[in-house]
């Protein structure tokens, strides 16, 4: 059965949020073991929009069937129990930037000297080498970036992000893909691998027919849809205006709420009362946004580019296909190659293409449960399978180690 296909494999998902527990999932409906590694505070997405018991509306989308081991990898025996459960796993998937992988224990070279066949699937937004790799992304970052807001552009010209978390979904998708193609060539090499998805290449792919035409006619239609910036999750999120064109600005805690602020120079919001939260500047959002979009106006989107620059803000100026091909973020990452089509004229005409986002090394171009795990549904569980004991367990938990959820 197909759904099985994966049975017997171990998969080891540190990942956060949508885009790497997504790839986890579609394992997971194959058959795969998924031990979801998370803080013992649980999966940051575990806490965004609707959700109890944290459990979230994400949480449970991406994370069905999956096992929840909640490890401490800021402690030392927090990552080495990590290490340990490395040793047997098939597959390890991850979405931490650079230095935090370093950090945590969980770069490339480090979990293949603990186990050699292991296949290594990392996800992010702009890619884990270059200037850009600590740069945060989220999924509507991504779409601005890329130019597919822009497209997505209501009849007021007004870009808009598509929903849902196309970006995060379709790297999902592209990455489980990756590491199937990486267990096959296992077989014949008995060697694990390395696999790199950034956000931003998915969405280049997605456009690729659309990157073509662009070639040909340097014109690109707008659907007629609706935009609803209300049903935001977080505030600020979402389209604003600068001086020369649209921007994209999004918070995802209090820190880059606070740094956003300092940025703009909205000194009073932080220091009012109501807004201490970000549940209770949802209830302030119209207000918030008015503020933020009237400050934004007055300059143009490289200069704002610029300032937010170090910042560890969400920001970024909406392309359009044109700005999207010469984008500093796009040729770093080399996204783009020209191709010659020869269709149009005899003599041919030389247009961006999508080069494929999922190489591998020496490449040229069961049943899911219907609920997500709760934080250590199943830390005793595992530790247990990996040979610890029911004291040392109980030690890892009285020091913060392990987390487990209590019934």
């Amino acid at each position: 059965m197909i759904n099985n296909a994966y049975s017997g494999l171990r998969v080891i998902d540190i990942s956060q949020g949508i885009a790497g527990p997504c790839c986890g999932q579609m394992l997971k409906q194959m058959g795969a073991d998924i031990i979801k590694i998370e803080p013992i505070d649980g999966d940051w997405s575990r806490r965004m929009g609707i959700g109890a018991d944290g459990l979230s509306a994400l949480a449970i989308a991406y994370n069905r069937g999956k096992r929840s081991l909640a490890l401490n990898l800021k402690s030392p025996d927090g990552i080495r129990i990590m290490h340990g459960l490395v040793k047997d796993a098939d597959v390890f998937i991850q979405n931490f930037r650079p230095k935090a992988a370093t950090t945590f224990g969980t770069r490339y070279e480090l979990l293949l000297a603990h186990n050699p066949r292991l296949i290594y699937a990392s996800v992010s937004g702009y890619g884990t080498e270059g200037p850009l790799a600590e740069c945060p992304v989220t999924d509507s970052i991504a779409q601005a970036v890329s130019g597919l807001a822009n497209y997505n552009a209501g009849p007021d010209g007004r870009p808009r992000p598509i929903k849902p978390y196309i970006a995060d979904i379709a790297a999902g998708i592209y990455t489980s893909n990756a590491i199937a193609a990486a267990l096959y060539a296992r077989e014949r090499s008995g060697e694990g691998c390395q696999i790199n998805i950034s956000l931003l290449a998915v969405l280049a792919a997605f456009q690729n027919g659309m990157l073509i035409e662009h070639g040909w006619n340097k014109a690109l239609d707008s659907t007629d849809r609706s935009y609803t910036p209300k049903s935001a999750a977080t505030v600020p999120q979402g389209v604003f205006d600068s001086a020369d064109g649209f921007v994209m600005l999004a918070s995802l805690n209090d820190s880059m709420f606070t740094a956003i602020c300092d940025v703009l120079g909205l000194h009073a919001l932080l220091s009012d009362s109501r807004l201490c939260s970000a549940a209770e500047r949802l209830k302030y959002a119209d207000q918030i946004n008015e503020q933020i979009a009237g400050v934004l106006r007055q300059k143009r989107s490289a200069e704002w580019s610029a300032l937010f620059e170090g910042h560890n803000v969400l920001f970024s100026a909406i392309n359009d296909l044109s700005d999207f091909i010469v984008d500093p973020k796009s040729v770093m990452q080399g996204l783009l190659s020209e191709m010659v089509l020869t269709v149009a004229e005899p003599g041919g005409s030389a247009i961006s293409a999508i080069l494929p986002i999922a190489q591998l090394p020496g490449a040229s171009g069961a049943p899911t449960s219907l609920t997500a795990p709760y934080i250590g549904e199943h830390t005793e569980e595992i530790m247990t399978e990996f040979g610890y004991s029911g004291s040392e367990i109980e030690r890892f938990v009285q020091a913060g180690v392990i987390g487990r959820r209590v019934r």
